[in-house]
């Protein structure tokens, strides 16, 4: 979810990577299981609302399941043919920037004897890691999102952020009209956010911040 007091959601991805494998192996394996392609998308959009419905259930209060995942981001065009009525919002940054974030991330993993999945020797590995979300995005034609599509600029959000915000309620038709840039995230009852319970080396000294 994208509740700072909840940590980032997986399972939708791994739903939509299992109509993804499908689709691509369709003559080997998957028109044994279903009808046709529009008969596979129906059934892998069906799960999805299902589990979209039981994870609102598990919040009471909660209106909207607004799922934010970074790796999600690649998955997009297959969740859109999937999910009909569904929104995207798109943040787009300067690969530089992510770029060192990352680095910092991967010498953090380091420094606690964990796998370094973004080493400093091979920038041409993190420049790949980096390009695939857009890429594939880059690649869809604007028809198939039917309007459904926002990209929004991350040095903006920091820059101006009730303009972002304003870009965003247009789009969604959500009420941000009492959003506070400033404001502390809310979180759990004793005032912290997920970061805070579980740490993270995803995760800067800035998350949760105003």
């Amino acid at each position: 979810g994208s509740h700072p007091a909840i940590s980032e959601d997986r399972y939708v991805r791994y739903l939509v990577m299992g109509y993804e494998e499908c689709l691509l192996w369709w003559d080997r394996h998957g028109r044994y299981y279903f009808h046709d392609k529009e008969d596979m998308a129906n059934f892998a959009g069906m799960q999805i609302e299902q589990y979209l419905e039981h994870f609102l259930e598990l919040w009471p209060g909660c209106e909207h399941a607004i799922i934010k995942e970074p790796w999600l981001t690649a998955h997009f065009p297959a969740l859109a043919r999937l999910m009909k009525e569904a929104l995207f919002v798109v943040m787009a940054r300067d690969p530089r920037d992510i770029a060192v974030s990352l680095l910092k991330v991967g010498a953090k993993l380091e420094k606690k004897g964990q796998d370094n999945p973004h080493p400093r020797d091979d920038m041409e590995r993190l420049g790949k890691y980096i390009h695939v979300s857009y890429t594939t995005l880059f690649r869809t034609p604007r028809r198939h999102w039917g309007g459904r599509l926002a990209w929004v600029r991350y040095e903006r959000l920091v820059t101006d952020p009730q303009s972002v915000v304003r870009q965003i309620a247009a789009l969604t038709k959500l009420a941000l009209s009492a959003y506070d840039p400033v404001a502390a995230w809310p979180g759990w009852d004793d005032g912290t956010v997920e970061s805070e319970r579980l740490g993270g080396s995803y995760r800067s000294e800035f998350w949760g911040k105003p």
